[in-house]
């Protein structure tokens, strides 16, 4: 039975726990004040002759990306005979890359079922994984500086059934001698990877927003924890923060003065909670104690904020 309690209680407390919740919104991964227009230097241009078709169907994957935000996309293949120098005078911006590498493998299981009269049928339950890696680069075309560099990987699985027996174990393929034949099951599979990427290039292009979620500490007895933790599920963090600065102010405990600042987040006061948190930090270095990881965490998540919105302004400045 103690046994039972001991597997027990980390769960109840897991799902117990008192969540803040709070949104950020983030600038583009790539700095892209001042630009106006983009475009794709066509991966197929650069590409060896076994990724020769995918490679253009990565390019397309990429084009479909950059026309959901906001840049003006240029048509790259006016600059087909134009030499990198002169990029500048059609884009802005260009993104070049390539196939890093493509990888398949095929994994079948054998099912029985039992029929009328007890009759045993087998059949073959195949599925075949496709994975493509990809890299390209962001290049301002005045200076050919580059702007940011991604490595990425989507991979895509098609399953099917057959009557006839195939090598059940793991079998690997060299794709080099696959896609010699056009239409391929595995290059299919491939071109159905590739249409993934247009859905990752948002947070590059953009901004985007991140919910974030913080974990409520313990303050010990302080009668006033356990009403500040029912306002928290009630989403009244103003109340709650009142009470929580109440706790640290005269207590000066560490766990209070993390939930202050963790609530002054929720509240849109950023550079207030950073403020809470340097204070708690310097406050337990006098003590002589170490500083709880938590706390240094939040004081490095804060300060990426309020950078991040320092970029977010420049960009409407821009505009």
């Amino acid at each position: 039975m103690k046994k039972f309690f001991l597997a027990v209680i980390p769960l109840v407390f897991l799902s117990c726990a008192t969540v803040v919740s709070f949104q950020v919104e983030h600038p583009p991964l790539i700095d892209l004040r001042n630009v106006n227009t983009i475009t794709v230097i066509p991966f197929e241009w650069n590409s060896t002759w076994e990724y020769q078709y995918l490679s253009g169907c990565v390019t397309s994957a990429l084009i479909d990306g950059i026309r959901r935000g906001r840049i003006n996309f240029v048509n790259p293949y006016l600059s087909q005979n134009i030499y990198q120098r002169n990029y500048a005078k059609y884009a802005d911006v260009y993104i070049t890359g390539r196939i890093t590498n493509v990888r398949a493998n095929s994994e079948t299981e054998l099912i029985e079922e039992k029929i009328l009269g007890n009759e045993v049928v087998r059949r073959y339950r195949t599925s075949r994984t496709v994975t493509v890696d990809i890299e390209y680069s962001y290049i301002r075309s005045a200076n050919n500086e580059r702007l940011g560099t991604f490595r990425k990987d989507e991979i895509s699985t098609h399953t099917f059934e057959h009557p006839e027996r195939r090598n059940n174990r793991t079998r690997r393929e060299r794709l080099p001698f696959i896609f010699r034949q056009r239409g391929s099951l595995t290059e299919r599979i491939a071109e159905s990877a590739i249409l993934k990427f247009s859905d990752t290039m948002a947070q590059e292009l953009g901004p985007w927003t991140t919910t974030e979620r913080r974990n409520i500490r313990g303050t010990g007895n302080d009668p006033r924890s356990a009403e500040a933790k029912q306002l928290v599920r009630q989403r009244q963090y103003g109340n709650a923060l009142e009470l929580y600065s109440g706790i640290y102010g005269q207590t000066g405990l560490v766990p209070a003065g993390y939930n202050a600042a963790i609530l002054l987040q929720a509240t849109n006061k950023f550079p207030d909670a950073l403020e809470l948190l340097f204070d708690l930090q310097r406050r337990t270095a006098e003590s002589g104690k170490s500083i709880p990881f938590y706390v240094r965490r939040e004081i490095t998540k804060i300060s990426d904020f309020i950078y991040g919105f320092m970029v977010l302004e420049g960009y409407r400045n821009s505009e």
